[in-house]
């Protein structure tokens, strides 16, 4: 049942058109679900599903918040192939904001390309770090072991 929420969340996030308010819903029932069972990976994987769809829905502050607990909670327990999706998808909602905070710019959005490039440069900036986290624990490890 609690996967199938998230799932449900996912679904009604990527329909043709996005059901917000369904998926929202979702989410949060298996947000809940979750929490009550213990279950933090699923906890993580809702913050982030809900993190996507505010960014995609024009909910920044939202959206920041959810994606700042999903990092953390993939920090925490280190699961290292999330950790940069997340990271990646605040990168994007940064990246709209910081475009937004330019005077004069929050008028007419940038050309589709242009938030292609900022979209692209701020993936790529994550894969970067954490690439580089990952090698360094390995590192750390085969000198520790």
């Amino acid at each position: 049942m609690r996967s199938r929420c998230n799932q449900l969340g996912v679904l009604h996030a990527h329909a043709d058109p996005p059901d917000a308010e369904q998926a929202e819903a979702h989410y949060q029932q298996a947000m809940a679900l979750a929490d009550e069972l213990g279950m933090r990976p699923l906890m993580a994987h809702c913050h982030l599903g809900l993190g996507r769809l505010y960014g995609q829905t024009g909910r920044r502050e939202p959206a920041r918040a959810a994606l700042a607990t999903a990092i953390d909670l993939y920090r925490t327990m280190d699961m290292a192939f999330w950790l940069p999706q997340a990271e990646a998808v605040l990168a994007q909602v940064e990246a709209v904001r910081d475009y937004d905070a330019i005077p004069g710019s929050g008028a007419c959005p940038p050309p589709v390309e242009d938030r292609r490039a900022i979209l692209r440069e701020a993936s790529h900036k994550c894969r970067e770090k954490a690439s580089l986290e990952i090698s360094y624990k390995a590192g750390c490890m085969s000198i520790n072991d």
